[in-house]
Protein backbone atom coordinates (compact mmCIF):
# COMPACT_ATOMS: atom_id res chain seq x y z
CA UNK A 1 0.00 0.00 0.00
CA UNK A 2 1.38 3.35 -0.99
CA UNK A 3 2.16 5.79 1.75
CA UNK A 4 3.36 9.37 1.57
CA UNK A 5 5.46 11.21 4.05
CA UNK A 6 3.80 14.62 4.25
CA UNK A 7 5.71 17.86 4.18
CA UNK A 8 4.14 20.70 6.09
CA UNK A 9 6.01 23.72 4.79
CA UNK A 10 6.04 27.06 6.56
CA UNK A 11 7.80 29.57 4.37
CA UNK A 12 8.72 32.64 6.38
CA UNK A 13 10.15 35.31 4.07
CA UNK A 14 11.47 37.95 6.45
CA UNK A 15 10.78 40.49 3.81
CA UNK A 16 8.27 42.96 2.65
CA UNK A 17 5.38 42.43 5.03
CA UNK A 18 2.12 43.72 6.38
CA UNK A 19 0.26 42.85 9.53
CA UNK A 20 -1.37 39.48 9.50
CA UNK A 21 -4.75 41.13 9.34
CA UNK A 22 -6.43 41.54 5.98
CA UNK A 23 -9.45 43.83 5.96
CA UNK A 24 -10.52 42.51 2.55
CA UNK A 25 -11.21 38.96 3.74
CA UNK A 26 -14.87 38.03 4.09
CA UNK A 27 -15.30 36.25 7.45
CA UNK A 28 -16.20 32.54 7.36
CA UNK A 29 -16.07 32.29 3.56
CA UNK A 30 -13.59 30.20 1.51
CA UNK A 31 -13.01 29.33 -2.12
CA UNK A 32 -12.49 25.55 -2.11
CA UNK A 33 -11.41 23.16 -4.86
CA UNK A 34 -12.66 19.59 -4.41
CA UNK A 35 -11.23 16.53 -6.15
CA UNK A 36 -14.53 15.57 -7.74
CA UNK A 37 -18.12 16.77 -7.73
CA UNK A 38 -19.09 13.69 -5.77
CA UNK A 39 -16.52 14.58 -3.11
CA UNK A 40 -18.15 17.99 -2.69
CA UNK A 41 -21.54 16.33 -2.26
CA UNK A 42 -20.13 13.97 0.38
CA UNK A 43 -18.43 16.87 2.15
CA UNK A 44 -21.77 18.70 2.26
CA UNK A 45 -23.36 15.69 4.02
CA UNK A 46 -20.50 15.52 6.52
CA UNK A 47 -20.62 19.25 7.29
CA UNK A 48 -24.27 20.21 7.12
CA UNK A 49 -23.65 23.26 9.28
CA UNK A 50 -21.79 24.88 6.36
CA UNK A 51 -23.26 26.28 3.16
CA UNK A 52 -21.86 25.07 -0.17
CA UNK A 53 -22.30 26.84 -3.49
CA UNK A 54 -20.75 25.66 -6.75
CA UNK A 55 -18.88 28.36 -8.69
CA UNK A 56 -19.50 27.21 -12.25
CA UNK A 57 -20.30 24.01 -14.13
CA UNK A 58 -16.86 22.83 -15.26
CA UNK A 59 -14.37 23.30 -12.43
CA UNK A 60 -14.88 21.79 -9.01
CA UNK A 61 -14.67 25.16 -7.26
CA UNK A 62 -17.12 25.94 -4.48
CA UNK A 63 -17.89 28.76 -2.08
CA UNK A 64 -17.98 27.37 1.46
CA UNK A 65 -19.63 29.49 4.15
CA UNK A 66 -19.24 28.45 7.79
CA UNK A 67 -21.54 29.59 10.62
CA UNK A 68 -20.67 32.93 12.21
CA UNK A 69 -20.10 31.17 15.53
CA UNK A 70 -17.06 29.33 14.13
CA UNK A 71 -13.55 30.57 14.82
CA UNK A 72 -11.25 30.78 11.80
CA UNK A 73 -8.91 28.15 13.28
CA UNK A 74 -11.79 25.65 13.40
CA UNK A 75 -12.73 26.44 9.82
CA UNK A 76 -9.21 25.99 8.45
CA UNK A 77 -8.72 22.77 10.41
CA UNK A 78 -11.88 21.32 8.88
CA UNK A 79 -10.64 22.16 5.38
CA UNK A 80 -7.11 20.91 6.04
CA UNK A 81 -8.31 17.59 7.36
CA UNK A 82 -10.73 16.99 4.48
CA UNK A 83 -9.04 14.59 2.05
CA UNK A 84 -11.33 15.65 -0.75
CA UNK A 85 -10.13 19.27 -0.55
CA UNK A 86 -7.33 20.02 -3.01
CA UNK A 87 -6.87 23.69 -2.13
CA UNK A 88 -8.63 26.58 -0.47
CA UNK A 89 -8.22 30.28 0.22
CA UNK A 90 -10.31 32.94 1.97
CA UNK A 91 -12.94 34.71 -0.10
CA UNK A 92 -12.01 38.37 -0.44
CA UNK A 93 -13.57 41.59 -1.65
CA UNK A 94 -12.16 42.73 -4.99
CA UNK A 95 -10.18 45.98 -4.95
CA UNK A 96 -10.09 48.32 -7.89
CA UNK A 97 -6.61 48.90 -9.28
CA UNK A 98 -5.62 52.50 -8.79
CA UNK A 99 -7.32 52.58 -5.39
CA UNK A 100 -8.82 56.04 -5.52
CA UNK A 101 -10.27 57.00 -2.15
CA UNK A 102 -13.91 58.01 -1.93
CA UNK A 103 -13.15 61.52 -0.70
CA UNK A 104 -15.30 63.80 -2.90
CA UNK A 105 -12.53 66.31 -3.71
CA UNK A 106 -9.85 63.74 -4.51
CA UNK A 107 -10.31 64.32 -8.24
CA UNK A 108 -8.65 67.71 -7.67
CA UNK A 109 -5.58 66.16 -6.02
CA UNK A 110 -3.50 65.71 -9.17
CA UNK A 111 -0.35 65.74 -7.05
CA UNK A 112 -1.24 62.47 -5.33
CA UNK A 113 -1.73 60.67 -8.64
CA UNK A 114 1.46 62.16 -10.12
CA UNK A 115 3.55 60.94 -7.21
CA UNK A 116 2.21 57.37 -7.25
CA UNK A 117 0.10 57.48 -4.11
CA UNK A 118 -2.97 56.19 -5.89
CA UNK A 119 -1.10 53.01 -6.85
CA UNK A 120 0.65 52.57 -3.50
CA UNK A 121 -2.59 52.91 -1.55
CA UNK A 122 -3.78 49.61 -3.05
CA UNK A 123 -1.63 47.74 -0.55
CA UNK A 124 -2.54 49.17 2.82
CA UNK A 125 -3.10 52.30 4.85
CA UNK A 126 -3.48 51.02 8.39
CA UNK A 127 -0.68 53.14 9.87
CA UNK A 128 0.79 50.14 11.71
CA UNK A 129 4.23 48.61 11.18
CA UNK A 130 4.62 44.84 10.57
CA UNK A 131 5.70 44.45 14.20
CA UNK A 132 2.68 46.34 15.52
CA UNK A 133 4.12 49.83 16.05
CA UNK A 134 1.79 52.80 15.61
CA UNK A 135 3.65 54.89 13.03
CA UNK A 136 4.03 58.57 13.90
CA UNK A 137 5.36 61.61 12.06
CA UNK A 138 6.52 64.84 13.70
CA UNK A 139 5.28 68.11 12.17
CA UNK A 140 6.62 71.53 13.14
CA UNK A 141 4.89 74.78 12.20
CA UNK A 142 3.52 78.00 13.72
CA UNK A 143 0.27 76.30 14.70
CA UNK A 144 -2.51 74.03 13.47
CA UNK A 145 -6.28 73.94 13.32
CA UNK A 146 -6.27 70.27 14.26
CA UNK A 147 -9.95 70.43 15.23
CA UNK A 148 -11.02 70.16 11.57
CA UNK A 149 -13.11 67.06 10.95
CA UNK A 150 -10.82 65.67 8.23
CA UNK A 151 -7.68 66.18 10.37
CA UNK A 152 -8.59 65.43 13.97
CA UNK A 153 -8.62 61.64 13.77
CA UNK A 154 -4.98 61.45 12.64
CA UNK A 155 -3.56 63.67 15.39
CA UNK A 156 -1.24 61.78 17.74
CA UNK A 157 -2.54 61.64 21.28
CA UNK A 158 -0.30 60.82 24.21
CA UNK A 159 -2.70 58.69 26.20
CA UNK A 160 -0.24 58.35 29.07
CA UNK A 161 -0.74 62.08 29.69
CA UNK A 162 -3.88 63.54 31.26
CA UNK A 163 -4.72 66.71 29.33
CA UNK A 164 -4.77 70.13 31.03
CA UNK A 165 -3.98 68.99 34.58
CA UNK A 166 -0.65 70.88 34.69
CA UNK A 167 1.25 67.68 35.53
CA UNK A 168 3.82 65.54 33.76
CA UNK A 169 1.79 62.36 34.13
CA UNK A 170 4.04 60.15 31.98
CA UNK A 171 7.21 61.64 33.50
CA UNK A 172 8.82 62.37 30.14
CA UNK A 173 9.84 65.89 31.13
CA UNK A 174 6.92 67.62 29.40
CA UNK A 175 3.77 68.89 31.09
CA UNK A 176 0.41 68.29 29.38
CA UNK A 177 1.89 67.08 26.07
CA UNK A 178 -1.33 65.27 25.20
CA UNK A 179 -1.71 66.71 21.68
CA UNK A 180 1.97 67.17 20.99
CA UNK A 181 4.02 70.06 22.35
CA UNK A 182 3.84 73.84 22.12
CA UNK A 183 7.51 74.73 21.79
CA UNK A 184 6.56 78.41 21.44
CA UNK A 185 5.70 78.57 25.13
CA UNK A 186 7.69 75.55 26.27
CA UNK A 187 4.66 74.18 28.14
CA UNK A 188 1.62 72.14 27.15
CA UNK A 189 -0.05 71.46 23.85
CA UNK A 190 -2.05 74.65 23.21
CA UNK A 191 -1.43 75.16 19.49
CA UNK A 192 -2.57 78.31 17.71
CA UNK A 193 -5.59 77.09 15.76
CA UNK A 194 -5.82 80.29 13.69
CA UNK A 195 -2.70 79.43 11.70
CA UNK A 196 -3.35 78.56 8.06
CA UNK A 197 0.16 77.48 6.99
CA UNK A 198 0.54 74.63 9.47
CA UNK A 199 -2.99 73.43 8.77
CA UNK A 200 -2.18 73.28 5.04
CA UNK A 201 0.89 71.14 5.73
CA UNK A 202 -0.99 68.91 8.16
CA UNK A 203 -3.68 68.18 5.59
CA UNK A 204 -1.17 67.02 2.97
CA UNK A 205 0.39 64.62 5.45
CA UNK A 206 -2.62 63.20 7.20
CA UNK A 207 -6.06 64.32 6.09
CA UNK A 208 -8.15 61.24 6.81
CA UNK A 209 -8.56 59.32 3.58
CA UNK A 210 -11.41 57.22 2.24
CA UNK A 211 -13.89 58.68 4.73
CA UNK A 212 -16.13 60.18 2.06
CA UNK A 213 -15.25 63.69 3.21
CA UNK A 214 -13.17 66.48 1.67
CA UNK A 215 -9.69 65.26 0.63
CA UNK A 216 -7.00 62.77 1.60
CA UNK A 217 -3.45 63.15 2.84
CA UNK A 218 -0.38 61.22 1.76
CA UNK A 219 -0.93 58.78 4.60
CA UNK A 220 -4.56 58.30 5.51
CA UNK A 221 -3.87 56.69 8.90
CA UNK A 222 -0.57 58.14 10.14
CA UNK A 223 -0.49 59.74 13.58
CA UNK A 224 0.92 63.27 13.39
CA UNK A 225 2.82 64.59 16.42
CA UNK A 226 2.21 68.34 16.44
CA UNK A 227 4.84 70.83 17.60
CA UNK A 228 4.34 74.59 17.40
CA UNK A 229 7.38 76.84 17.01
CA UNK A 230 7.89 80.51 16.17
CA UNK A 231 11.68 80.99 16.41
CA UNK A 232 14.89 78.98 16.31
CA UNK A 233 14.78 78.22 20.02
CA UNK A 234 11.30 76.79 19.58
CA UNK A 235 12.49 74.77 16.60
CA UNK A 236 15.28 73.23 18.67
CA UNK A 237 12.78 72.53 21.46
CA UNK A 238 10.45 70.81 19.02
CA UNK A 239 13.16 68.60 17.53
CA UNK A 240 14.36 67.78 21.05
CA UNK A 241 10.83 66.66 21.88
CA UNK A 242 10.83 64.31 18.90
CA UNK A 243 14.19 62.89 19.99
CA UNK A 244 12.90 62.34 23.53
CA UNK A 245 9.73 60.60 22.35
CA UNK A 246 11.54 58.28 19.92
CA UNK A 247 14.35 57.56 22.41
CA UNK A 248 11.81 56.59 25.06
CA UNK A 249 10.09 54.35 22.52
CA UNK A 250 13.37 52.68 21.52
CA UNK A 251 14.49 52.12 25.10
CA UNK A 252 11.16 50.85 26.43
CA UNK A 253 10.33 48.42 23.65
CA UNK A 254 7.40 50.61 22.65
CA UNK A 255 5.92 51.03 26.14
CA UNK A 256 6.75 54.74 26.31
CA UNK A 257 7.17 57.59 23.86
CA UNK A 258 6.20 57.43 20.19
CA UNK A 259 7.46 55.60 17.10
CA UNK A 260 8.33 58.80 15.20
CA UNK A 261 9.95 57.75 11.91
CA UNK A 262 10.06 61.13 10.14
CA UNK A 263 9.70 64.85 10.70
CA UNK A 264 8.48 67.60 8.41
CA UNK A 265 9.39 71.29 8.47
CA UNK A 266 8.10 73.90 6.04
CA UNK A 267 9.75 76.84 7.79
CA UNK A 268 13.31 78.10 7.65
CA UNK A 269 15.78 80.93 7.31
CA UNK A 270 16.05 82.37 3.81
CA UNK A 271 19.48 83.65 2.83
CA UNK A 272 21.28 82.16 5.84
CA UNK A 273 24.25 79.79 5.97
CA UNK A 274 24.78 76.83 8.33
CA UNK A 275 27.55 78.73 10.13
CA UNK A 276 24.82 81.03 11.46
CA UNK A 277 22.81 78.11 12.87
CA UNK A 278 25.36 75.62 14.19
CA UNK A 279 23.25 74.12 17.05
CA UNK A 280 20.23 73.69 14.78
CA UNK A 281 22.22 72.01 12.01
CA UNK A 282 23.84 69.67 14.52
CA UNK A 283 20.48 68.40 15.76
CA UNK A 284 19.65 66.58 12.50
CA UNK A 285 22.34 63.96 13.11
CA UNK A 286 20.97 63.49 16.61
CA UNK A 287 17.50 62.94 15.19
CA UNK A 288 18.91 60.41 12.75
CA UNK A 289 20.71 58.52 15.50
CA UNK A 290 17.38 57.56 17.08
CA UNK A 291 15.78 56.68 13.73
CA UNK A 292 14.08 59.89 12.57
CA UNK A 293 14.50 60.90 8.91
CA UNK A 294 13.84 64.61 8.43
CA UNK A 295 12.32 66.56 5.54
CA UNK A 296 12.56 70.32 5.06
CA UNK A 297 11.14 72.67 2.46
CA UNK A 298 13.54 74.77 0.40
CA UNK A 299 13.02 78.53 0.17
CA UNK A 300 10.41 79.72 -2.34
CA UNK A 301 12.87 82.29 -3.68
CA UNK A 302 13.97 81.29 -7.18
CA UNK A 303 17.65 81.21 -6.19
CA UNK A 304 20.57 78.80 -6.11
CA UNK A 305 20.77 78.20 -2.39
CA UNK A 306 24.48 77.34 -2.57
CA UNK A 307 25.18 81.06 -2.89
CA UNK A 308 21.89 82.60 -1.76
CA UNK A 309 21.78 80.63 1.49
CA UNK A 310 18.99 78.58 3.05
CA UNK A 311 18.73 76.86 6.42
CA UNK A 312 18.02 74.09 7.21
CA UNK A 313 18.36 73.02 3.56
CA UNK A 314 22.14 73.58 3.66
CA UNK A 315 22.69 71.82 7.00
CA UNK A 316 25.27 69.07 6.33
CA UNK A 317 23.41 66.02 7.62
CA UNK A 318 22.70 62.74 5.88
CA UNK A 319 19.47 62.57 7.87
CA UNK A 320 17.99 65.66 6.20
CA UNK A 321 16.14 65.72 2.87
CA UNK A 322 15.73 69.14 1.24
CA UNK A 323 12.70 69.33 -1.07
CA UNK A 324 11.89 71.85 -3.79
CA UNK A 325 8.64 72.39 -5.66
CA UNK A 326 7.57 71.04 -9.07
CA UNK A 327 4.47 71.68 -11.17
CA UNK A 328 2.08 69.60 -13.29
CA UNK A 329 4.64 69.45 -16.09
CA UNK A 330 7.34 68.14 -13.74
CA UNK A 331 9.22 71.40 -14.11
CA UNK A 332 10.69 73.22 -11.16
CA UNK A 333 8.27 75.86 -9.95
CA UNK A 334 9.29 79.25 -8.55
CA UNK A 335 11.52 77.85 -5.82
CA UNK A 336 15.07 77.40 -4.57
CA UNK A 337 17.38 74.93 -6.23
CA UNK A 338 20.87 73.39 -6.11
CA UNK A 339 22.59 70.42 -7.72
CA UNK A 340 24.56 70.02 -4.51
CA UNK A 341 22.10 70.55 -1.67
CA UNK A 342 18.48 70.28 -2.86
CA UNK A 343 17.81 66.56 -2.89
CA UNK A 344 14.55 66.10 -4.76
CA UNK A 345 11.39 67.79 -6.02
CA UNK A 346 7.77 67.04 -5.14
CA UNK A 347 4.48 68.19 -6.62
CA UNK A 348 3.38 71.22 -4.63
CA UNK A 349 2.12 73.74 -7.19
CA UNK A 350 -1.58 74.61 -7.08
CA UNK A 351 -2.52 71.69 -4.85
CA UNK A 352 -5.61 71.17 -2.73
CA UNK A 353 -5.18 71.72 1.02
CA UNK A 354 -7.28 72.29 4.13
CA UNK A 355 -6.99 75.69 5.81
CA UNK A 356 -8.16 76.97 9.18
CA UNK A 357 -11.79 76.29 10.03
CA UNK A 358 -11.62 73.32 7.66
CA UNK A 359 -11.94 75.33 4.47
CA UNK A 360 -10.59 73.75 1.28
CA UNK A 361 -8.09 75.90 -0.59
CA UNK A 362 -5.65 75.70 -3.47
CA UNK A 363 -2.13 76.79 -2.66
CA UNK A 364 1.47 76.49 -3.88
CA UNK A 365 5.01 76.33 -2.56
CA UNK A 366 7.83 74.19 -1.27
CA UNK A 367 5.95 74.25 2.04
CA UNK A 368 3.44 71.91 0.42
CA UNK A 369 5.99 69.71 -1.35
CA UNK A 370 7.94 68.67 1.75
CA UNK A 371 5.02 67.32 3.84
CA UNK A 372 4.06 64.89 1.09
CA UNK A 373 7.57 63.42 1.07
CA UNK A 374 7.52 63.10 4.86
CA UNK A 375 4.10 61.48 4.70
CA UNK A 376 5.47 59.06 2.12
CA UNK A 377 8.31 58.06 4.45
CA UNK A 378 5.81 57.23 7.18
CA UNK A 379 3.69 55.32 4.67
CA UNK A 380 6.62 53.12 3.57
CA UNK A 381 7.24 52.09 7.17
CA UNK A 382 4.04 49.99 7.09
CA UNK A 383 5.26 47.12 4.99
CA UNK A 384 8.65 45.48 5.42
CA UNK A 385 9.19 43.34 8.49
CA UNK A 386 12.90 43.06 7.76
CA UNK A 387 13.19 46.85 7.68
CA UNK A 388 11.04 47.14 10.80
CA UNK A 389 13.44 44.85 12.65
CA UNK A 390 16.39 46.97 11.49
CA UNK A 391 14.66 50.10 12.80
CA UNK A 392 14.74 48.49 16.24
CA UNK A 393 18.29 47.10 16.16
CA UNK A 394 19.99 49.96 14.26
CA UNK A 395 17.66 52.98 13.97
CA UNK A 396 20.13 55.29 12.24
CA UNK A 397 20.98 52.70 9.61
CA UNK A 398 17.28 52.16 8.98
CA UNK A 399 16.71 55.89 8.51
CA UNK A 400 19.46 56.12 5.90
CA UNK A 401 18.17 53.01 4.17
CA UNK A 402 14.70 54.54 3.96
CA UNK A 403 16.27 57.63 2.37
CA UNK A 404 17.88 55.35 -0.21
CA UNK A 405 14.56 53.64 -0.95
CA UNK A 406 12.97 57.03 -1.47
CA UNK A 407 15.68 58.37 -3.80
CA UNK A 408 16.15 55.15 -5.78
CA UNK A 409 12.43 54.73 -6.33
CA UNK A 410 11.62 58.27 -7.39
CA UNK A 411 11.13 59.29 -11.00
CA UNK A 412 14.00 60.72 -13.07
CA UNK A 413 12.97 63.97 -14.75
CA UNK A 414 15.34 65.55 -17.26
CA UNK A 415 14.01 69.04 -16.48
CA UNK A 416 15.05 68.64 -12.83
CA UNK A 417 18.65 67.51 -13.35
CA UNK A 418 20.14 70.99 -13.12
CA UNK A 419 18.09 71.86 -10.04
CA UNK A 420 18.42 68.88 -7.68
CA UNK A 421 20.99 66.34 -6.50
CA UNK A 422 18.99 63.35 -7.73
CA UNK A 423 17.36 64.90 -10.80
CA UNK A 424 14.14 63.27 -9.62
CA UNK A 425 10.58 63.98 -8.60
CA UNK A 426 9.35 62.08 -5.58
CA UNK A 427 7.37 58.91 -6.36
CA UNK A 428 5.95 56.89 -3.47
CA UNK A 429 5.10 53.85 -5.56
CA UNK A 430 8.69 53.62 -6.75
CA UNK A 431 9.80 53.75 -3.12
CA UNK A 432 7.29 51.01 -2.38
CA UNK A 433 8.94 48.83 -5.05
CA UNK A 434 12.37 49.50 -3.53
CA UNK A 435 11.14 48.38 -0.12
CA UNK A 436 9.68 45.32 -1.83
CA UNK A 437 13.01 44.51 -3.49
CA UNK A 438 14.87 44.93 -0.21
CA UNK A 439 12.59 42.36 1.36
CA UNK A 440 13.18 39.92 -1.50
CA UNK A 441 16.94 39.92 -0.84
CA UNK A 442 16.68 38.59 2.70
CA UNK A 443 19.24 36.03 3.82
CA UNK A 444 17.29 32.90 4.61
CA UNK A 445 18.01 30.53 7.45
CA UNK A 446 17.21 26.85 7.86
CA UNK A 447 14.18 27.61 10.00
CA UNK A 448 12.55 29.56 7.19
CA UNK A 449 11.46 26.32 5.53
CA UNK A 450 10.37 23.66 7.97
CA UNK A 451 9.32 20.12 7.03
CA UNK A 452 7.60 17.64 9.30
CA UNK A 453 7.61 14.10 7.81
CA UNK A 454 4.21 12.78 8.83
CA UNK A 455 2.00 10.10 7.32
CA UNK A 456 -1.15 11.88 6.12
CA UNK A 457 -2.70 10.28 3.02
CA UNK A 458 -1.83 7.86 0.30
CA UNK A 459 -2.20 10.10 -2.72
CA UNK A 460 -1.21 13.61 -1.75
CA UNK A 461 1.39 15.84 -0.17
CA UNK A 462 0.35 18.82 1.95
CA UNK A 463 1.94 22.25 1.82
CA UNK A 464 1.22 25.13 4.16
CA UNK A 465 2.77 28.26 2.64
CA UNK A 466 2.98 31.55 4.55
CA UNK A 467 4.46 34.59 2.81
CA UNK A 468 4.97 38.04 4.29
CA UNK A 469 5.29 39.69 0.89
CA UNK A 470 2.95 40.17 -2.05
CA UNK A 471 3.56 38.08 -5.13
CA UNK A 472 3.43 34.80 -6.99
CA UNK A 473 5.36 31.69 -6.04
CA UNK A 474 6.12 28.46 -7.86
CA UNK A 475 6.22 24.90 -6.56
CA UNK A 476 8.39 22.44 -8.52
CA UNK A 477 8.81 18.71 -7.94
CA UNK A 478 11.95 16.88 -9.14
CA UNK A 479 12.82 13.18 -8.97
CA UNK A 480 16.17 11.77 -7.86
CA UNK A 481 17.67 12.13 -11.36
CA UNK A 482 16.77 15.83 -11.50
CA UNK A 483 13.88 15.34 -13.92
CA UNK A 484 11.15 17.94 -13.49
CA UNK A 485 7.99 16.07 -12.56
CA UNK A 486 5.52 18.86 -11.93
CA UNK A 487 5.24 22.66 -11.80
CA UNK A 488 2.39 24.63 -10.23
CA UNK A 489 1.92 28.40 -9.95
CA UNK A 490 0.31 30.10 -6.97
CA UNK A 491 -0.40 33.58 -5.62
CA UNK A 492 -0.68 34.84 -2.09
CA UNK A 493 -0.99 38.06 -0.11
CA UNK A 494 1.15 38.79 2.96
CA UNK A 495 -0.17 37.55 6.24
CA UNK A 496 -2.48 34.98 4.65
CA UNK A 497 -1.85 31.26 4.40
CA UNK A 498 -2.05 29.20 1.24
CA UNK A 499 -2.92 25.60 2.05
CA UNK A 500 -2.26 23.27 -0.86
CA UNK A 501 -2.62 19.57 -1.55
CA UNK A 502 -0.63 18.18 -4.46
CA UNK A 503 -1.67 14.80 -5.87
CA UNK A 504 1.32 12.43 -5.84
CA UNK A 505 0.08 9.81 -8.31
CA UNK A 506 2.59 10.95 -10.95
CA UNK A 507 5.51 11.24 -8.53
CA UNK A 508 8.10 8.41 -8.70
CA UNK A 509 8.70 6.23 -5.67
CA UNK A 510 11.70 6.99 -3.51
CA UNK A 511 13.47 10.30 -2.95
CA UNK A 512 11.95 13.43 -4.50
CA UNK A 513 12.75 17.11 -4.16
CA UNK A 514 10.36 20.00 -3.71
CA UNK A 515 11.34 23.57 -4.53
CA UNK A 516 9.57 26.75 -3.51
CA UNK A 517 10.57 29.65 -5.76
CA UNK A 518 9.71 33.22 -4.80
CA UNK A 519 11.37 36.05 -6.74
CA UNK A 520 15.12 35.42 -6.44
CA UNK A 521 14.69 33.03 -3.53
CA UNK A 522 14.83 29.27 -4.04
CA UNK A 523 14.46 26.82 -1.17
CA UNK A 524 14.75 23.08 -1.70
CA UNK A 525 13.74 20.24 0.60
CA UNK A 526 13.22 16.51 0.06
CA UNK A 527 10.50 13.96 0.70
CA UNK A 528 10.10 10.24 0.16
CA UNK A 529 7.26 8.46 -1.58
CA UNK A 530 6.99 4.84 -0.50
Amino acid sequence: MMKVIACFITFFLMTFGLNAGNNHKIPHQYIVEFSFTADAAMWRLQHQEAQLERLGEILNYYLVIFPESYHSSIETNILKESHSVISYSPNQVLRARGCKPNDPEFHKQWNMSYMGFEDAWCYDQNGISPLGDTIALGLIDFGFDYRCEDLNENIYRNYKEIPANNLDDDQNGYIDDYLGFNARSGVGDAHDTTENHGTNCLSLIGAKGNNNFQMTGANASVKVVLCSARDEAGLVRAYSYFIKMRTDYNNSGGQKGAYIVASSLSLGFDGDMPSEHVPLCAIYDKLGEVGILNVSAVTNENENIDTYGDVPSLCPSDFLIAVTNSDRNDHKAEAGYSQNNVDIAASGEEVLVIGRRGELQTSSGCSLSAPQVAGGIAYLNQFCERFNLLSKSDPSKAALLMKKFLFDGSKSISALREYTVTGKRFDIYGGFIEVNNYGALSIYKEADLVLWPNLVHEDEIKLDVHLTRYGNFTIKIYDLTGRLVQTTEHSIEPGSVSFLKLPTANFPYGLNFIQLIFDKTLITRQFIKI
